[in-house]
């Protein structure tokens, strides 16, 4: 499966050592193909600090490729949505950083999109995959611990104790950072 990336920043970087770690560990299954920023001269200095194949100055330039199978949108979450529904015209599966939209109904939205074209579209909640996910639920399920009567999904890992709670500034790491995983382990495993 070849791997297209949109979005040359960090969180891009990051996706980019994963694969290559997974190829390392003997799993080539996924081959990272291609890389685009909306200037070219990111995306190639990306694609050399990588090993990406290519690079394109343009969103719609690596969408078009054939070749790509899989689009990683790793740009800030404001752009998601219409990324999104960008890459399901083009017919690409997505794997969308957090948050995968700013609201449901955009979420709803490029959900059918997706599924009438018969595309994956899923954002990239890595402990929804971990085995621990798994045992959390059995255990909640079983009774063991007794019933959780709540279970607070507020996005405090980025506040100082005592802090004042300032939803403004809480924004890309707060929120859409953070914030999402105890919001996914409440509704999935509580």
């Amino acid at each position: 499966m070849k791997l297209g990336i949109l979005g040359a920043g960090s969180i891009a970087g990051v996706m980019a050592g994963t694969v290559r770690l997974l190829n390392q560990n003997g799993h080539p299954e996924i081959e990272l193909y291609a890389v685009a920023a909306r200037q070219a001269d990111r995306a190639e200095a990306f694609a050399r600090a990588n090993g990406v194949q290519r690079a394109y100055g343009g969103y719609e330039a690596m969408l078009a490729d054939p070749a790509v199978d899989l689009v990683y949108i790793a740009t800030p979450h404001s752009h998601h949505y219409g990324q999104i529904r960008m890459c399901v015209a083009y017919g690409k599966h997505v794997l969308c950083e957090k948050a995968f939209t700013v609201n449901a109904r955009q979420a709803e939205v490029a959900l059918r999109e997706a599924r009438d074209r018969g595309l994956l579209v899923t954002e990239a909640i890595w402990t929804r995959y971990q085995p621990m996910r798994r045992r959390i639920r059995e255990v909640v399920e079983s009774g063991e611990i007794g019933t959780p009567p709540a279970a607070d999904r507020q996005p405090r890992l980025l506040q100082r104790p005592g802090a004042p709670h300032r939803p403004a500034r809480a924004g890309r790491r707060g929120a859409a950072g953070h914030g999402g995983l105890p919001a996914e382990l409440c509704r999935d495993g509580l």
